[in-house]
């Protein structure tokens, strides 16, 4: 699309005339735009752009332009110029040579030929000279714009002036020059494939803007006081600005308006008293005539109401009604006071105008007269009385008292019974009662000028004295403390000056003779007399008290009748503020009457009886505004003042005796603090003050900057432009420049209907005052530069030098336009769009003024050419510098090159805030158009979350301004579910906010879809709504739109009339053109219009077709260990998209459970029908390739139990999703579809992850048996090695859990001599818990040093220890732990109950001691190294014989003989025939024999073992083998030596033991007798 598509033709001027292209617009185009500048009230057409009609303004989407078709127009744009001299010379030394007078003259020659040679010519002069060569075939290119300060471009001289350039140059610059061509033609090449996204670039702008605006509008917001700087301190009296001529005024007389003749008649039979005021805030003035009191209304009507009374009235004031006393239509209450009584009439309106005075209360007064009244905003009613004393009027509808019927009463507040005996000296007459809404605080005023302060409390309830004030002896203090050092601070300040200007002398000589100029003004100063300076103490007083605003340091000011103010703080008086000139201060002043209201002074004085000199001071900030906006290049400000509180008197004669001042309401909200009107001027009205006396009532406008520069303007004199420019600076000027270029009618008309009509209104800007303000504009604008500040050295000491940095440095035009564009959106850009109860912040009439505002400024913009038409967006190169030598890298000349980037960056820039405008603009619209339809309404029923709609007055302009900005609609129902966290905004500030861009946008979007909704439900077509959107917010409302509402209409038709024959036509079709629109529609909406008529298949792939869309370069489908912020993003909003698929699963199962509850007959099919549904929904996920899908259907599934789908699933994701999500069903996957490897290696995962033991055994356990036919393999072998490892630990945690369970076993008795502590035991429990270790591990840090015994033994086994002599040691020790008793198995002492020894009986020991050697057996066995059976057999035996041998015979009785033997039988599985093997050996072998008693212990254990061997011989072969054994003769021998021990210790045997010894040899005997049967068999 062109240029000319793009924007309408407005008639531009673009011809080229003399070889130059004026680009201003003709006359008649002018007139065109003036006159389409406004938006009409109504807000139904707009001719801004004169080929189209709409209801506002048509705006493109964005701006972007474009390379014009025109083959042969090369666009020059001159728009930068300090020059309007063009010269035009016949003579070619004159156009050839081009002198550099800190000019900077750019020649542009443009020559025609088909070989795009560029040729440069540099010359010494700094001028740069650029050839754009252009071919026939190409269109030109409009990047590298040049802006001459000085044009000459005269085609008949071109080819001379470049002819006689070479001739003059030497052979080493043309050399130069063509390497230099060389260099700069490789660059351009190399430019010209870099990849350019237009549409990043234009981001990059339009966030680059917002933050140019953050800063402007934080310009506006921080305009300091001036006041500041002058704290405690008495101002030197010289800083009133005086302009020269009238044009400078800032307050002037719009007109005057005579009394009513009824009032004028009345005056002249006046016999007594005559009072007049003013009643701004209902447009009226009273005036009292003896007993008849008239309100005039000097706004509209000019209409005369008159009220008698009884009595002389004395005073009357206006004051505002307490809540719930009167009826709603009583807005004010009108207090009159005579001398008698005190009368209380309430207002009440009919109308915005009309009222009627009701009387309602009254009160004597009590002989006392009333000086003066005030009223509180909550309704309370002060009075100042002449005796001195303050009063209060309280009222109530109902009773005051229950015993009494009074409704209002008068308190004397300051006067109690007590202290009016105390005071016996008369007070002085209360002349002014003033209060500060703002700070509670009541101010009194006595004729001997002392001023009492009263605290009204936090909420205005309470009276309480604060302070007494005496202005005259604090003038004296402060004036006496100050007066010695003033002057010489005053001379101290020249020579600063002067020290100043010499520093700067480099810059420039101004500043050195304004610094010289400075000294000779301290020493002037220091030369005046004191004696002209001091007050003529005897003369004065206070004339009158004013409050100071808030925004200020000061809490009122009081106004001597010198005409001097004094500036209080709440302590203590700060500020003493000499008079303007024309006021006349001396001791003998005529000053009669005195205001302040915020900024603004009148002082009245006599000039003779039937004149009056009218003196007003406003604020003039032109020094403090310059300092705010500008800085010199060194880094100073400019601000050149001593003193910042600058202000402009102007002197006016009034004909009669100035009776009130007061100052007229005429715009709505709270007032603007005077230091910082410039910051809304655009918006307001200007103020305006009525001065009334008896003759009539003059109107006083105060003017704003913009009027003050337009009056300046208009008289035309060069010299007062020049001085505003330097007064102001070049960057408020310009902006003042645009503004009032900008003026609209309609903003006048717009205030016009919210005050009055009876007065004149700031008018619209003259056709003539717009063209010189655009001329001014351009003459001063200057050029974009870079620019490397020189700091002085002197200046920094020790500090160290200054870093270098090139700054760019935008041009004055640039720079005005964002410092006014700032001003315009400053009330809209940090401010709530949405109230918390879900109206619009602004009204239809404040939209509208925005809107009027913006749209002039967008077409500023284009007529003046800021932005030419016809290029495309620069693209800049950036300069690279040496720090060291300040040269730059680059083979184009620093400062040219310098200079095009500077005009590159600056269009850049420019570009950026169009399209902010362009928005802003649009937003505006929006929201006129949804204001129109009830915009609470449609908020409350739009579609937006509950949370957002709580808190949507965090909701910023600014917020959605810096959402989407390209404009894009994004989806609905992913956006809103992005988690904050997860979605950045582009913001660089801390909206500080709650609210997210994308809330923003979709807000807003979801606004104007209740808008669609809303006109739907009520049958009215949507078409010309849609056209509108369209037209005027195509940033909110596009294309896309108006097809998803086709769509929705189709999808609710099918809804209203149920299945017909065309449903499925109708779904089809909306299913297309929601593909063709994709994702550019509410996801969510449409899946629920589509559920509703039970289009289900329809769902899944539109689902499908929407996450892909959101990633059409499919970033997401790979996993990402480090996420990029785009990659998060895009992946939140598919998981919405797929969320969508798991809705509609959802619903089909939730249906079919609801069928199963109301159906009986018919389940089986409805069951079959809805699983089949969802089969099919499952089976189009499973066909795409997005991972995402996968995974949420697959958890879809694992959430609702259907498992057995799972093991039907072989995908690339399903393997992945089970083992992060259920790790456990992962390996039973595997296994089922045979992938047993893949299985093994999930459960050895589980194991690794398992928290317990006996999960890792189980995991283990799990992969032997999946490979229990693949033995060999090496996952197999590790499993079942890591089972063993687990048991010995379990057995390990088993015992240091035994440990903590028993403190005993913790002491060093038990454990080798060492303790052990219990935190380390707690974290050897866990760690062995956590982790299976290796066996060097286990038996080193594990069981070795907690001394187990038993698992040592085990690590030994499975590590095939050959160490038979530990191995025996830790057979002894495990042996003996289970013998209880603390003395060696050798020791003969005998267990003592006294002493301590727990006693055990003797089955349990041997029955502990058996299932221990049992066990151990049982896996140990037949290895004999870890299971010495004939030492186990040998040591047991002898343990148990040394236990058993000092027990009694009842004990004794409890062993057994076979106690061991059958047990190494029956559970270790170790046959008789090897025991009798074992027995034998130890027998013969060992110590038994040494004692009889021990041999008589082993011989019954040897014979009750041949007694079981005997017992399980069957066979012949066996008998054989025992015959072979000579197990007979072995039999007789023990039997022989058992005989001859018990017959040679009969005699000292009992008679219990001979028994028990006679039964053995019987039992001997017939064991003896078998064998010897079996001697026989085998002899047979």
């Amino acid at each position: 699309m062109h240029q000319s598509q793009l924007y309408p033709n407005l008639g531009y001027n673009q011809q080229q005339q003399n070889g130059q292209f004026n680009y201003l617009p003709s006359p008649e185009q002018q007139s065109i735009y003036r006159n389409n500048m406004q938006t009409p009230t109504s807000g139904i057409s707009n001719n801004l752009f004169p080929q189209q009609t709409q209801q506002r303004i048509i705006l493109p989407q964005y701006y972007y332009q474009q390379t014009p078709s025109n083959n042969n127009n090369n666009n020059n744009n001159n728009y930068y110029n300090n020059n309007n001299n063009n010269n035009n010379n016949n003579n070619n030394n004159n156009n050839n040579n081009n002198n550099n007078n800190n000019n900077n003259n750019n020649n542009n020659n443009n020559n025609n030929n088909n070989n795009n040679n560029n040729n440069n010519n540099n010359n010494n002069n700094n001028n740069y000279n650029s050839n754009s060569n252009i071919n026939s075939n190409n269109n030109s290119n409009g990047n590298n714009i040049v802006y001459p300060l000085d044009q000459q471009s005269q085609t008949e001289s071109q080819s001379q002036t470049e002819s006689q350039s070479q001739q003059e140059q030497s052979p080493e610059i043309q050399q130069q020059q063509q390497e230099l061509m060389a260099q700069q033609k490789k660059t351009n090449s190399l430019l010209s494939i870099t990849p350019f996204n237009k549409e990043e670039d234009l981001k990059k702008i339009f966030l680059s803007s917002i933050d140019s605006i953050d800063s402007s509008i934080d310009k506006v917001l921080t305009i300091p006081d001036p006041t500041l700087k002058v704290l405690y301190k008495r101002d030197p009296g010289f800083n009133y600005f005086d302009g020269g001529s009238y044009f400078w005024s800032t307050l002037v007389i719009e007109k005057h308006i005579e009394l009513p003749q009824e009032i004028t008649n009345s005056y002249l039979n006046t016999s007594t008293k005559s009072l007049l005021g003013l009643f701004p805030e209902i447009g009226r003035a009273w005036i009292s005539i003896d007993q008849t009191l008239y309100l005039w209304d000097y706004r509209d009507t000019g209409e005369l109401i008159s009220h008698n009374l009884s009595q002389i009235i004395t005073n009357c004031a206006l004051i505002q009604p307490k809540k719930n006393t009167f009826k709603d239509a009583v807005k004010k209450v009108m207090v009159v006071c005579t001398h008698v009584e005190i009368f209380l009439f309430a207002l009440c309106y009919s109308n915005e105008t009309k009222f009627e005075i009701l009387s309602t209360l009254s009160i004597p007064s009590d002989n006392i007269f009333i000086t003066d009244i005030v009223g509180t905003k909550e309704g309370r009613i002060f009075l100042s009385g002449q005796d001195g004393n303050i009063y209060e009027i309280e009222y109530s509808k109902d009773n005051l008292f229950w015993f009494s019927n009074e409704k209002i009463k008068k308190i004397n507040l300051t006067q109690t019974f007590f202290n009016s005996f105390i005071n016996l000296s008369k007070k002085k007459e209360i002349i002014q009662l003033v209060y500060d809404e703002d700070r509670y605080l009541l101010y009194s005023l006595s004729k001997d000028s002392t001023i009492n302060v009263y605290s009204l409390g936090k909420i205005g309830d309470k009276f309480e004295h604060v302070k007494t004030i005496n202005p005259i002896n604090d003038i004296d203090s402060l004036f006496n403390s100050t007066n010695n050092n003033y002057y010489s601070q005053q001379s101290q300040y020249g020579q600063q000056q002067n020290q100043y200007g010499q520093q700067q002398s480099q810059y420039g000589q101004q500043q050195n003779q304004y610094g010289q100029q400075q000294s000779q003004y301290g020493q002037s100063q220091q030369q005046s007399s004191l004696q002209q300076q001091i007050f003529a103490r005897k003369n004065m007083i206070i004339m009158s008290i004013h409050i100071s605003p808030k925004e200020t340091e000061f809490n009122f000011i009081a106004i001597l009748s010198s005409g001097e103010r004094l500036y209080y703080t709440l302590n203590r008086l700060a500020y003493i503020r000499s008079p303007p000139n024309n006021v006349d201060n001396n001791g003998n002043s005529n000053i009669h009457y005195t205001y302040y209201s915020n900024g603004v002074f009148f002082t009245a004085s006599e000039v003779n009886d039937q004149e009056d000199r009218l003196v007003g001071t406003t604020l003039f900030g032109n020094d403090i505004i310059k300092s705010h906006y500008e800085t010199t290049r060194s880094g100073f400000s400019n601000q050149v003042s001593q003193d910042t509180l600058s202000e402009k008197s102007n002197l006016f004669s009034i004909r009669g005796r100035v009776s009130v001042i007061k100052e007229d309401i005429v715009n709505d909200g709270k007032p603007t603090v005077y230091y910082k009107e410039l910051s809304n001027e655009h918006m307001n009205t200007p103020r305006r003050f009525l001065c009334l006396n008896s003759l009539g009532l003059h109107f006083i406008t105060k003017l704003r900057y913009v009027d003050v520069l337009q009056n300046i303007l208009s008289s035309n004199n060069p010299q007062d432009i020049d001085n505003f420019f330097d007064a102001f600076g070049k960057i408020i000027a310009s902006s003042l420049c645009i503004s009032l270029y900008c003026s609209s009618p309609h903003s006048s008309i717009l205030l016009h209907d919210q005050v009055y009509s009876a007065t004149s209104i700031p008018k619209t800007t003259t056709t003539r005052i717009a063209d010189l303000a655009m001329t001014y504009l351009r003459r001063k604008s200057g050029k974009p530069h870079y620019y490397q500040p020189v700091v002085i050295q002197q200046m920094f000491g020790d500090m160290g030098a200054p870093v270098n940095k090139t700054e760019l440095m935008y041009s004055n035009a640039y720079n005005g336009l964002l410092a006014y564009l700032g001003r315009v959106l400053y009330p809209l850009w940090n401010q709530s769009v949405i109230t918390s109860t879900g109206s619009s912040y602004w009204s239809v009439v404040q939209l509208q003024l925005f809107q009027s505002h913006l749209s002039n400024l967008l077409s500023f913009l284009d007529i003046s050419q800021l932005i030419p038409k016809g290029q495309e967006i620069p693209i800049i190169n950036k300069i690279a510098t040496n720090k060291s030598s300040n040269t730059t890298t680059n083979s184009i000349p620093t400062e040219n090159y310098g200079e095009e980037e500077a005009i590159k960056n600056e269009k850049r820039s420019l570009i950026g805030l169009k399209n902010i405008i362009v928005k802003s603009i649009q937003i505006l619209n929006l929201f006129l158009i949804l204001s129109q339809y009830n915009f609470k309404q449609l908020f409350d029923s739009s579609s937006i979350e509950l949370d957002v709609k709580r808190k949507i007055d965090l909701l910023k302009f600014r917020d959605i301004l810096n959402s989407d900005i390209l404009g894009k609609n994004l989806p609905l129902p992913t956006i809103s579910s992005i988690n904050p966290t997860t979605t950045t905004s582009t913001s660089t500030t801390t909206t500080t906010t709650s609210t997210n861009n994308s809330t923003s946008n979709s807000t807003l979007t979801l606004l104007i879809d209740s808008l669609m909704k809303t006109l739907n439900s009520h049958n009215i077509n949507i078409d010309q709504v849609s056209n509108q959107l369209e037209i005027e917010c195509p940033l909110f409302f596009k294309k896309e739109n108006r097809e998803l509402y086709k769509v929705k209409e189709k999808l609710n038709m099918i809804l209203r009339d149920g299945s017909t024959y065309f449903t499925d036509s109708l779904v089809k079709d909306s299913a297309l053109i929601l593909e063709s629109i994709s994702p550019n529609y509410n996801l969510q909406e449409i899946v629920d219009l589509f559920i509703g008529v039970r289009a289900f298949n329809y769902i899944t792939p539109l689902c499908l077709q929407y996450a892909q869309d959101l990633d059409p370069r499919g970033i997401t489908l790979v996993p990402s260990t480090n996420p990029s912020e785009e990659y998060n993003i895009k992946l939140s909003l598919k998981k919405s998209t797929f969320q969508e698929i798991i809705k509609l699963l959802n619903f089909i199962q939730s249906d079919t459970t609801n069928n199963n509850n109301n159906n009986n007959n018919n389940n089986f099919t409805i069951n079959n029908t809805s699983f089949e549904i969802i089969d099919i929904i499952i089976q189009q996920v499973l066909e795409c390739q997005d991972r995402l899908a996968h995974e949420m259907v697959y958890s879809w599934i694992l959430k609702n139990g259907m498992t057995s789908k799972l093991f039907e699933i072989n995908t690339p994701f399903i393997t992945e999703f089970l083992f992060a999500n259920d790790i456990d069903l992962c390996w039973k996957v595997l296994a089922k579809h045979q992938e047993l490897l893949k299985a093994v290696h999930v459960l050895f995962q589980i194991a690794e992850r398992a928290t317990t033991l006996d999960d890792k055994i189980l995991a283990y356990t799990n992969c032997t048996m999946i490979l229990s036919e693949q033995k060999d393999e090496d996952a197999y072998i590790q499993a079942k090695n890591q089972i063993t490892f687990a048991n010995i630990q379990k057995q390990i945690v088993i015992q240091l859990e035994n440990y903590l369970n028993n403190p005993n076993l913790l002491s060093n008795r038990n454990n080798g001599g060492q303790s052990f502590d219990v935190n380390e035991i707690k974290e050897s429990i866990s760690n062995l818990n956590k982790t299976i270790f290796d066996i060097t591990t286990l038996f080193t840090d594990y069981a070795r040093k907690y001394y187990l015994h038993e698992q040592m033994l085990y690590l030994c086994h499975i590590g095939n220890h050959s160490d038979q002599n530990f191995i025996q040691i830790l057979w002894k020790i495990i042996i003996d732990k289970e013998i209880p008793s603390n003395l060696s198995l050798d020791d003969n002492a005998e267990n003592d109950d006294n002493n301590g020894n727990l006693k055990i009986s003797v089955g349990g020991v041997i029955e502990s001691l058996v299932s221990k050697i049992s066990n151990i057996g049982y896996d140990f066995y037949p290895n004999e190294i870890t299971f010495p059976v004939e030492f186990i057999i040998n040591y047991g035996e002898r343990a148990i014989f040394n236990f058993s041998r000092n027990k009694s015979e009842a004990e004794k009785k409890e062993i057994s003989p076979n106690w061991l033997t059958s047990s190494l039988h029956d559970h270790v599985k170790i046959d008789y025939w090897i025991l009798v093997d074992y027995y034998n050996n130890i027998i013969e072998r060992g110590s038994w024999k040494d004692e009889d008693e021990s041999l008589i212990y082993i011989t019954s254990v040897y014979f009750y073992l041949v007694e079981s061997l005997i017992n399980t011989i069957q066979t012949a072969t066996e008998r054989r083998l025992f015959s072979s054994k000579q197990i007979l003769q072995s039999l007789e021998n023990r039997e022989s030596t058992f005989k001859s021990i018990f017959n040679r210790k009969r005699s000292s045997l009992n008679q219990d033991t001979i028994k028990k010894l006679d039964q053995l040899l019987i039992k001997f005997e017939k064991i003896i007798s078998i064998s010897r049967s079996f001697k026989d068999f085998r002899g047979y």
